[in-house]
């Protein structure tokens, strides 16, 4: 499912590094609420922004979305063009979408909208309802169990808001030829998956990379004291060292040992000038890593 579009304040818009980086300052300068849209080769970013506050950075590839790393979405947009939208929403829809990594695509059972959303208030889902008729979609969020709605405005961009609109989508998803899609979750369960993945979230680092200048060994790569002694706190790593999954930012994924080294800085990860070559990096460049564990 793809996310729905608020009301766009610019869309498509092709930009640098530079300029995605001006544009976000400003906007939370603004205090702005909504989400930006970075659209790259081969995947899609987004950025969750609450009254000019950073909530959530979510990307999302063949329709699975991955919480992940402000920095990562920033820091890819320096190596390929992409192209910008910005979407101005109300707190709680930003609140509801934000949150989209953390969604299941539930089953469409035998069932009226009406009753789903029932079944939802009782379960406190919140989430969001997709509702496709001759390739037009409009959406409906849930937040804890009820839609969001607003009193005077019929809808945000695609997004249903309005009383009598409500009403009107759910007897329209009742026509022949309607597909509902449901990418919900139910409240205690959502509170746990977004407590997990931003502790998975805190286990991952970027890092620029620099050249070995001596020979590594069997550890394969390094990184600083500080950070094994980070990710043994966190109970993913020994001092000793670990394996963790090195990525970089054209999506190539491979584990290594990795082991610990004293001053190294907490900003970089060192790697034989082989290897980093094998990866088609070069010295200063970013990669993610995260411990198997």
């Amino acid at each position: 499912m793809e996310l729905p579009k608020g009301n766009p304040l610019i869309e498509q818009e092709k930009m640098t590094f530079f300029d995605l980086e001006t544009l976000y300052n400003n906007l939370k300068q603004e205090a702005f609420t909504g989400y930006i849209r970075i659209d790259y080769q081969h995947l899609r970013g987004y950025l969750f922004v609450l009254q000019g506050g950073f909530i959530y950075a979510v990307e999302e590839l063949d329709d699975i979305y991955r919480i992940t790393h402000e920095d990562k979405l920033f820091l890819k947009a320096r190596r390929e063009d992409i192209f910008v939208s910005v979407y101005i929403l109300p707190p709680p829809a930003v609140t509801v979408l934000s949150q989209v990594f953390a969604y299941n695509t539930l089953p469409v059972e035998n069932k009226d909208l009406k009753e789903m959303l029932k079944d939802f208030e009782r379960g406190s889902y919140s989430g969001i309802i997709q509702v496709t008729k001759g390739g037009i979609s409009f959406y409906l969020l849930i937040e804890d169990g009820l839609p969001i709605s607003d009193s005077i405005l019929d809808n945000y961009g695609e997004i249903i808001c309005g009383f009598k609109s409500i009403e009107g989508l759910i007897v329209e998803s009742r026509e022949e030829g309607v597909e509902v899609k449901l990418l919900l979750e139910r409240g205690e369960e959502l509170e746990l998956k977004k407590e997990k993945a931003r502790k998975e979230l805190n286990k991952l680092k970027i890092l620029y990379v620099v050249g070995a200048k001596g020979l590594i060994g069997s550890e394969g790569i390094r990184v600083d004291n500080l950070i094994m002694e980070e990710w043994e706190n966190l109970g993913c790593m020994s001092q000793k060292g670990g394996e963790v999954i090195l990525e970089t930012f054209n999506e190539i994924s491979n584990k290594f040992k990795v082991a610990g080294k004293k001053n190294l800085g907490t900003s970089y990860v060192e790697m034989p000038v082989k290897l980093m070559k094998s990866l088609g990096l070069e010295e200063g460049e970013s990669v993610t890593l995260k411990p198997i564990g």
